[in-house]
């Protein structure tokens, strides 16, 4: 009886185990993904930060609290900390021609050439602020964000 007492305590014990550091774990990052794939940011981040480093949640992390510096217009902050990240950052711009001279910002994670109106950053050294772009016989105003997106593959696009 007591051999089976024993052994029945490691059996719960391992369950528990089990549970605690893989069960659960999993079914809050299934939850996160949901939240972060329907644009609950917020409420993603909590479960992101909840989990350490568990899949890629750090990633995640980083990308919730990019958009969140991108939408209060801190493009370098966030470019930073995506490059912190190990993600390498293109931005490309295209100035509008119309009375406001606002310039549109594409950023996007993956490999592009830098050709005057695209610069690409694989690291925090070679990042040194968000260019201005520039057109003879306008002035720039301000980068105005259009829309943005972070697919699966590692990308993020901010047009």
């Amino acid at each position: 009886v007591a051999i089976i007492s024993a052994i029945s305590i490691v059996l719960i014990l391992a369950l528990v185990i089990v549970l605690a550091t893989v069960v659960f774990p999993n079914i809050t990052y299934k939850n996160a993904e949901k939240l972060f794939a329907e644009g609950k940011y917020e409420q993603a981040e909590s479960l992101y930060a909840s989990l350490g480093d568990h899949e890629d949640s750090e990633i995640k992390l980083t990308v919730i609290r990019s958009v969140s510096k991108i939408e209060d217009g801190n493009y370098s902050d966030a470019i930073e900390a995506l490059l912190d990240m190990g993600i390498s950052v293109t931005v490309s711009y295209d100035i509008e021609n119309d009375a406001t001279l606002m310039a549109s910002a594409v950023m996007l994670l993956s490999a592009s050439n830098n050709d005057g109106n695209t610069f690409t950053y694989t690291n925090k050294e070679a990042f040194d602020g968000m260019k201005s772009p520039s057109r003879a016989g306008y002035q720039f105003a301000e980068w105005s964000l259009v829309s943005y997106n972070y697919n699966e593959d590692n990308t993020f696009n901010l047009s």
